[in-house]
């Protein structure tokens, strides 16, 4: 650990990089599995979370901050919070309207 409490693995931010793709990398790069990295931040919550982009609460983000440096404020934009409250199309300059539109194009490419 570092004399500041963070952890030796504290990945930063890809562009464009989803809250649970980060939390992985965090896990992978303290020697971890996601789910056992989730046991550590939240000892007391659900063993297996069915979405951290949905579901990631205050408490781990804040574990997260202590552990990692990360801003809380950047750790929750990550997650699907900042979409909360919008819809489709309704916020263009909205935080997530580029991740938005880039989903939106990869949907329309399945079809």
């Amino acid at each position: 650990m570092h004399n500041d409490g963070r952890w030796p693995g504290h990945p930063r931010f890809l562009p464009e990089e989803s809250f649970s793709s980060w939390f992985s990398r965090t896990a992978a790069a303290n020697g971890l599995r996601p789910a056992d990295l989730f046991c550590i931040v939240q000892p007391d919550g659900l063993h297996a979370p069915p979405n951290l982009n949905r579901y990631a609460d205050i408490p781990l983000l804040d574990v997260l901050v202590e552990h990692t440096g990360h801003d809380r404020d950047f750790l929750a934009q990550s997650t699907f919070r900042c979409w909360a409250g919008t819809v489709f199309g309704e916020q263009v300059n909205a935080p997530c309207a580029t991740k938005l539109e880039s989903l939106s194009l990869v949907y329309l490419s399945l079809k």
